[in-house]
C-alpha cells in the first residue's frame, strides 16, 4: 500500500501552468516565486528565473506545511528528514552541472524507473509537468 502525501493534489492540480512568450509573465507562476523570500530583486515580476523550487514552496505554503522559503533547489536538501530509499511522493533533488557545484532542481517523486527518475515538478521545459530525469543525478529523497 502506498501513501499520497498532501502536497500531491495540490502540485498535481497546476499541471499544465506555463511560462508566457515575450515581456509576459505568467500571474501564476509568479505566484510560487513570491513564496521564497531568497530571489533577488531584478528577478522578482519575471518567470524567466529558476523557479522550481519556488513552486514546491508554493505547494507546501497552500497546506501550511513546513517549507525551505528559499528559491534555490538544493536547499530541499535539508527540509523534512531523509530517506534512505526512494519512496514515491518523496521530494526528491536532483543535481545541474556538477555534483558538487550549487545548481539543482527539485519536484515530488512520481515515478521511478531502473535508470530514471519522473518528477512531478515547476520549471520542466518552462512549465509544470512531469519530466523524467536520470537517477544517476539524484542528490536525495526527503519527507515530512
Amino acid at each position: 500500500m502506498s501513501v499520497v502525501p498532501p502536497w500531491h493534489e495540490v502540485l498535481t492540480a497546476e499541471i499544465g501552468v506555463k511560462e508566457l512568450l515575450d515581456n509576459d509573465h505568467s500571474p501564476r507562476i509568479l505566484e510560487y516565486l513570491d513564496s521564497v523570500d531568497t530571489l533577488p530583486a531584478h528577478l522578482k515580476g519575471v518567470d524567466e528565473t529558476a523557479w522550481c523550487s519556488a513552486f514546491i514552496n508554493w505547494g507546501m505554503e497552500q497546506l501550511g506545511l513546513p517549507r525551505t522559503e528559499k528559491a534555490n533547489a538544493r536547499s530541499w536538501l535539508n527540509w523534512g528528514v531523509p530517506l534512505r530509499f526512494p519512496m514515491l511522493g518523496s521530494i526528491c533533488v536532483l543535481y545541474r552541472g556538477q555534483r558538487s557545484g550549487w545548481q539543482g532542481h527539485v519536484g515530488e517523486l512520481v515515478e521511478l524507473g531502473d535508470d530514471y527518475v519522473g518528477l512531478l515538478g515547476g520549471n520542466q521545459s518552462n512549465e509544470v509537468n512531469v519530466s523524467r530525469y536520470p537517477r544517476y543525478r539524484v542528490l536525495g529523497y526527503r519527507t515530512l
